[in-house]
């Protein structure tokens, strides 16, 4: 079976709900190389990135990811194998570099990091330096997935859901329940992103609206902002049943501006002050 959808753009989401997209949620196997590699590597992170009226500084970030990975962070070897195919490409003189991406990921793999298949899966879905195979790509989404990458099982459940999404046959509906167990692993593992591809399912294909402001309630929790924007959407306008509250609505919208999206998400302590539960109302 062929990849239906993007391994990290797993859906594509209405104008409205569109945010930053955020690094992944990696899996906790991914070596860190101690204190001193993850310092290492998100200070890589924050070179690549940059801040607000400040431009990013790749060859720094290059350095910084090399010195992480020496240290053992198996993450630095993802980002830099990344950066050397969507920056470093783009610049002739340095455009050679982009032929060490799968060998960094690969690297990655060796140090026990799922995640490596995973970035292994975008390369042979979209033919990036390689010649095109989407029904690698998938067996490498599904590997990752089973080895404990939390991003796979997130895009395992979400594929493997859309696939089977407007077929009624038995194993079409076994697949569906296969899809968001899968989802709901990744979730309960700490991968925000399967709350709102949960939500997307309850809100759309069947539909409850109890069970898709769970999933965003815990998308949210653990720091994904798409969750945090479909959630602020459904009570500024009052969607799926539930009445109107602007004011939490715009609480949610400080929660995500709050977030830094340029580094992998995490939990957010206070979240329950932030936004307290609400009582859900059914469906008209």
């Amino acid at each position: 079976m062929a990849l239906a959808l993007l391994v990290f753009n797993l859906l594509v989401l209405p104008a409205a709900w569109a945010v930053s997209p955020q690094p992944i949620m990696h899996s906790p196997l991914c070596s860190t190389g101690g204190a001193e590699g993850e310092a290492l590597f998100l200070e890589a992170l924050s070179y690549e990135n940059a801040g607000e009226g400040i431009g990013p500084n790749f060859f720094m970030a290059e350095r910084l990811y090399e010195k992480a990975l020496s240290k053992g962070n198996a993450k630095a070897a993802l980002y830099l194998g990344k950066m050397y195919r969507i920056v470093f490409y783009k610049m002739p003189a340095y455009s050679s570099r982009m032929q060490f991406q799968i060998a960094l990921f690969e690297r990655a793999i060796e140090m026990g990091c799922p995640d490596g298949y995973l970035f292994l899966a975008e390369v042979h879905q979209n033919g990036w330096g390689v010649k095109a195979d989407p029904a690698l790509a998938w067996k490498l989404v599904r590997t990752a997935a089973d080895k404990g990458s939390l991003a796979a099982m997130t895009a395992w459940g979400t594929n493997l859901y859309f696939e089977n999404r407007f077929d009624d046959e038995p194993q079409a509906r076994t697949n569906r329940r296969e899809a968001k167990a899968w989802l709901e692993r990744a979730l309960k593992g700490g991968d925000g992103a399967a709350g709102l591809q949960l939500a997307i399912i309850y809100r759309v294909y069947e539909p409850n609206p109890a069970r898709a402001i769970w999933a965003l309630r815990e998308g949210a929790r653990r720091g994904d902002v798409n969750s945090l924007v479909m959630l602020a959407t459904i009570y500024r306008y009052g969607e799926d049943g539930q009445p109107k509250d602007a004011e939490y609505a715009e609480r949610a919208d400080r929660l995500r501006r709050q977030i830094d999206v340029s580094i992998p998400p995490g939990p957010i302590d206070n979240f329950l002050q932030w936004l307290p539960p609400k009582r859900v109302m059914p469906l008209p």
